[in-house]
């Protein structure tokens, strides 16, 4: 909860009425899913590829290790608002039930790595093997 309002102040969502309903209804099926743990590590995974990506790449910022958002958690206004991808959902008319919604479970998040070089980034940010991960790194 402390990440998404955070993340309404530092990409300066607008504080309006149809945001805020919309970030609450989402929060609450995230929570009431038990995804939150899901959503906050996709964003320590995104968030360490950015930071790492300009040493190990020797360029750039980091803003291009992570592609701005791939699939269906585009619909997402949490996944934008703590910075997992940088597609308003609002803004472009995305639905957040394509994601997640109550009768089904959630789709895993597409998350498009940089591919030069990929495996050093990856590496970085998910050092477990692939038996231990239940998460897609991509």
């Amino acid at each position: 909860k402390e990440a998404i309002a955070q993340g309404f102040k530092n990409r300066d969502i607008p504080a309006t009425r149809e945001y805020a309903d919309r970030a609450k209804e989402e929060y609450s099926l995230i929570k009431q899913k038990g995804f939150s743990s899901y959503f906050l590590i996709q964003k320590m995974m995104t968030d360490e590829a950015r930071r790492i990506s300009p040493i190990i790449l020797g360029w750039g910022d980091g803003s291009e290790a992570v592609g701005p958002g791939r699939g269906s958690v585009c619909g997402s206004l949490v996944a934008y608002a703590i910075g997992i991808t940088d597609v308003d959902p609002i803004k472009h008319d995305l639905l957040f039930s394509r994601f997640l919604s109550p009768a089904r479970g959630g789709r895993s998040m597409k998350i498009r790595f940089a591919s030069d070089p990929i495996s050093r980034i990856v590496a970085a940010v998910d050092p477990q093997p692939e038996d231990d991960c239940p998460f897609d790194v991509e």
